[in-house]
């Protein structure tokens, strides 16, 4: 007898390798229909309670399953109405404001890079007080609870 696998495992690890490839190849195939189901399903499971909800309190089954359509349906249109106008303002703002903002990085680009480094002294004059880094900031820095200075 051989070391290795037998011919019956190696076809049996072969068939089962080909099967799921067929199986994956198919569900991208029928990908559009696939997600209706899984979309379906999903509905179904977040309207469940809220159907059986309504159906302990003695409202008709078809009712409850209406009003949670309806209910589902108008939330999404508030939200859509509430929230997708301003997005949409933002982004229209940003996209006016985008050619504005990438001349000023440039601007700022080849100014940095014609200064090669610069003084606390020249930021203080330039403004008004001492940069983020400095020592004079760092001793201003509140001590914590254990007295311990932050930095």
């Amino acid at each position: 007898m051989g070391d290795g696998p037998s011919t019956r495992t190696v076809v049996r690890i072969t068939m089962a390798v080909a099967g799921t490839g067929f199986a994956l190849y198919l569900i991208y195939l029928l990908r559009g229909v696939v997600e209706l189901i899984v979309l379906g399903v999903f509905v179904a499971l977040w309207l469940g309670p809220f159907v059986e909800f309504l159906t302990r309190r003695r409202t008709p089954r078809v009712l409850a399953i209406l009003a949670a359509y309806l209910t589902l349906f108008g939330s999404l249109v508030f939200l859509g109405l509430v929230v997708v106008p301003p997005i949409a303002d933002q982004i229209g703002k940003g996209v006016r404001q985008l050619p504005a903002g990438i001349s000023r990085l440039r601007e700022n680009a080849v100014a940095g890079t014609t200064t090669s480094t610069r003084s606390p002294s020249s930021w203080k004059a330039k403004h008004g007080s001492s940069p983020a880094g400095s020592r004079a900031s760092r001793r201003s820095c509140p001590p914590s609870r254990s007295g311990h200075s932050l930095l």
